[in-house]
């Protein structure tokens, strides 16, 4: 194909692509209505409250607070990075939710630009448009760029790292000024969403193998780890200066007591542990702050699953339907207006976004394990294992807690996957049409 009609090919698609998302966002803008007078109570709710009123309190220079009234001590123990870039927005265009909504959809956009970028280094133009309009169009997607969530945030400098590794990988080399790029996004990441510090090893492994050789390989480790480092520690040393722990975070403790723990234990009709369980979550020990208590509701709930492994790995396996193949079919009629919520939680409503989150999720998949085996076939192991180790951490950390918000964090890798095995099928299809007059030739000539 010439230049000028592949130009002409991508500027057609990158219109369509712009149309589609501009679309699906004012439709869910409309439905949603965050202008409203009641909008609060559907968007600043659970981990959206801590976002907005932190943020509220970083632009109006009181700290990192998650108080409403005053004194605003810096209480709170959860990695900033959204909430500073909620906070940056406002100080520009004030705390307007319908404003911050508008930034979050523009997050997506950039998302968006990034996906069809990058999807056009790996497969043929029409392939990258069809990827990209895959995630336009997914559900979730959709429904998160109404919600005041981390995962936007999130998403976008996850698709610049996994782009960055992939691309090194593909080329087999990795400058060092990449690196620290690398790092640079894996740490800003980590200070949005923290869960994503268990990928780690995985990164350094992958940087490593980018190198020619193991001198420049640890060059390129060293560059990586001191920039996602440097991210990462003027969070820590203020936990050890205000709470006296060099750590992230102290959720993790209740999330694994609430979240796995005790689902578990009452799936399993393991009523007297559920009930000593119970007892260690409300029992408040002198002195002790969040990150001691979130250490001994660690160990107490490592301690619950640890002790029968293959039970609960069935238990969990069972569990993470929702991450894989949810749509938000249930979230959705809480989000919209009042006026809307009727039709949002109808029958015809709601089986018709099941249907078509669960097509499109199913080819996704389907997809994605032929472009696993097509990447093996290849012996490109190591893009193939980078892939493979982000869909089995998402799927590691859903189980009981299971939530299709969880997809965005895996969907660049799998996304990649899908689209090249989509690549090979359509090479194949081509290749067995092209045989086609070939032999009907070859059955002619030898009749005569």
């Amino acid at each position: 194909m010439s230049e000028s009609r592949l130009a002409s090919r991508v500027s057609r698609s990158v219109l369509a692509l712009g149309i589609v998302f501009v679309v699906t966002r004012l439709v869910a803008l409309v439905l949603v209505q965050p202008w409203d007078d009641d909008a609060r109570q559907r968007f600043v709710t659970m981990d959206a409250e801590h976002y907005v009123v932190s943020a509220v309190n970083l632009a109006a220079g009181r700290g990192y607070s998650a108080s409403t009234e005053s004194p605003f001590t810096p209480n709170s123990t959860r990695p900033p990075g959204y909430s500073l870039f909620l906070a940056g927005a406002m100080v520009v265009l004030g705390d307007s939710l319908t404003a911050l909504t508008l930034v979050n959809v523009a997050l997506q956009a950039l998302t968006l630009c990034l996906v069809y970028w990058g999807l056009r280094r790996v497969v043929p133009e029409v392939v990258a448009f069809l990827g990209a309009l895959w995630w336009v169009l997914d559900p979730i997607t959709i429904i998160m760029s109404m919600r005041l969530y981390s995962e936007s945030l999130f998403q976008l400098l996850n698709v610049a790292a996994a782009w960055l590794l992939l691309w090194a990988i593909k080329t087999s080399r990795l400058r060092l000024g990449w690196a620290a790029v690398l790092g640079l996004c894996y740490g800003l990441s980590l200070l949005v969403r923290p869960m994503g510090m268990a990928f780690t090893p995985v990164m350094i492994v992958a940087v490593l193998l980018c190198a020619k050789n193991w001198k420049r390989g640890l060059a390129l480790v060293a560059v990586f780890g001191a920039c996602t480092g440097a991210v990462l520690l003027p969070w820590l040393v203020r936990n050890q200066m205000v709470f006296g722990h060099f750590a992230m975070s102290s959720l993790s403790g209740t999330t694994l007591t609430e979240y796995y723990a005790k689902p578990f234990l009452a799936a399993s009709d393991e009523l007297s542990q559920l009930r000593d369980l119970e007892k260690e979550v409300e029992r408040r020990v002198a002195g002790e702050d969040s990150f001691e208590r979130s250490e001994r509701l660690s160990s107490y709930a490592k301690d619950v699953v640890l002790a029968q492994p293959i039970r609960y790995g069935f238990f969990h396996g069972a569990a993470i339907g929702p991450t894989l193949f949810g749509s938000g079919a249930k979230e959705l009629p809480r989000l919209v207006a009042d006026e809307y919520r009727d039709a949002a939680s109808s029958a015809w409503a709601v089986n018709a976004w099941l249907v078509g989150g669960g097509i499109l999720l199913l080819a996704h998949y389907s997809f994605f394990v032929l472009g696993l085996w097509v990447l093996a076939k290849r012996r490109l192991w190591l893009a193939a294992l980078l892939m493979l180790a982000a869909f089995g951490f998402v799927l590691a950390i859903s189980g009981p807690n299971s939530s299709s918000r969880y997809r965005l964090s895996f969907l660049p890798y799998t996304l990649v996957g899908a689209v090249i095995g989509a690549e090979s099928l359509r090479k194949r299809i081509s290749e067995a049409e092209a045989s086609v007059p070939a032999v009907s030739a070859t059955t002619s000539s030898s009749s005569l």
